[in-house]
């Protein structure tokens, strides 16, 4: 059974599975991860089954476009990289600071 799931940043309805429900997925139109809340079901009366309504982003879900644990390894690792490039700059400016000295 899939469902639609608004898209926090740019309002984009997203076909999603039921397996994504409780999970980040990808949205088709920004490209940014987003939260899919599980929807909810509408009571019907009678011995009906009752169907689940499309999940629209709103203040009562709170923020739950929060960055996946992927991207935050991706943007730790480039602060890693920045931190060990001005590490190697500093170290070929002492060594050229040093041959200097000696000459």
């Amino acid at each position: 059974m899939s469902t639609n799931s608004e898209c926090p940043l740019c309002h984009t309805l997203n076909l999603v599975e039921e397996t994504a429900f409780g999970n980040h997925v990808k949205c088709t139109a920004c490209g940014r991860r987003f939260y899919v809340v599980a929807p909810q079901l509408v009571p019907l009366s009678g011995g009906e089954q009752a169907t689940p309504m499309p999940v629209r982003w709103n203040a009562e879900h709170g923020n739950t476009a929060k960055r996946d644990p992927l991207s935050i390894v991706f943007g730790l690792r480039r602060v890693v990289y920045v931190i060990v490039t001005l590490q190697l700059v500093t170290l070929a400016l002492l060594a050229a600071l040093v041959w200097h000295s000696f000459r």
